[in-house]
């Protein structure tokens, strides 16, 4: 998490991308509590997330799965979740990303999100043309 500024595409025009990210709480050795917030350009407010994200290893396989949640108050009520900024909104994230070792010099990457960026204005069929083109 504390790298993602450095591979998370962000602009200062307009004003888009990563905002901030870090570790709320590392739960174990594969698992963490993380904190995201990201700008988007004017009329959207911006968005936060609060996730939990659990590596799994199949070493053997050569193999590495990452499986991320958003997370409710709720659900860890022994933490305190930050709360979003003023004017963020908290949206819903869950999904994963799969690492697999092809040979010693590449890496098959697979990814798969479910993201719900709470923006009723929008048309389905416009966000779904967007995210799956970019």
């Amino acid at each position: 998490v504390d790298l993602w500024r450095l591979w998370v595409p962000s602009w200062g025009f307009p004003k888009l991308g990563l905002r901030q990210s870090y570790r709320i709480e590392q739960l174990s050795r594969a698992s963490q509590l993380l904190h995201c917030c990201m700008n988007v350009p004017w009329p959207i407010a911006g968005r936060d997330t609060v996730i939990h994200a659990h590596g799994c290893d199949q070493l053997q396989d050569g193999i590495i799965t990452v499986v991320v949640d958003t997370l409710e108050q709720s659900e860890f009520p022994q933490h305190i979740l930050p709360a979003p900024d003023k004017d963020d909104v908290r949206i819903d994230v869950q999904g994963g990303v799969l690492f697999k070792v092809q040979s010693k010099e590449s890496c098959r990457i697979q990814m798969m999100w479910k993201i719900d960026p709470k923006v009723s204005f929008v048309p389905p069929v416009l966000i779904n043309l967007v995210t799956r083109n970019f």
